[in-house]
Formats: C-alpha cells, sequence, structure tokens
C-alpha cells in the first residue's frame, strides 16, 4: 500500500527515511561484495563499528560532513 504524506513535515520524514534506507542498502551490500567488517569501515572513513552498523540499520546519527563524505564514496554513490 502506497504511503500518503499529508503534511510538509511527512513528507520530508519520508524522504528522510528514504535516503536512510538507500544508504543503509549501500553499506550492507558493500560489506557483502569486499567481505569487510563494520570496525574495518569505520577506520577507513573515520567512524566507529557502532555508527556504522546503526548505518547500515538505517538509523538516525550524527556523523560529520567529512566522514559521511568518504562513506559515500567508499560505497560507491
Amino acid at each position: 500500500m502506497p504511503r500518503v504524506a499529508l503534511t510538509a513535515e511527512q513528507r520530508e520524514a519520508y524522504r528522510r527515511a528514504d535516503r536512510a534506507k538507500a544508504l543503509a542498502d549501500k553499506v550492507v551490500v558493500h560489506k557483502a561484495l569486499k567481505r569487510t567488517t563494520y570496525q574495518e569501515m569505520g577506520e577507513c572513513v573515520g567512524l566507529t563499528r557502532q555508527t556504522v552498523s546503526r548505518i547500515a540499520n538505517g538509523q538516525d546519527v550524527c556523523v560529520p560532513v567529512s566522514a559521511l563524505l568518504k562513506l559515500l564514496e567508499l560505497v560507491g554513490q
């Protein structure tokens, strides 16, 4: 069943959730293809294992912009 956003806040929340899901999918696929761990990925971009795991689960996390850009570059987005 399609989601229907009735307010601007709901539309923005759906956009954020979709972006988080897309990034989570990319992180999980990269982890599987490269056979790396969250610890190794975190060391490459300057994040902790727990933070990378939360990103892979689609949770909202607060990370520095530089670390996010490195993560996006790592997963190929």
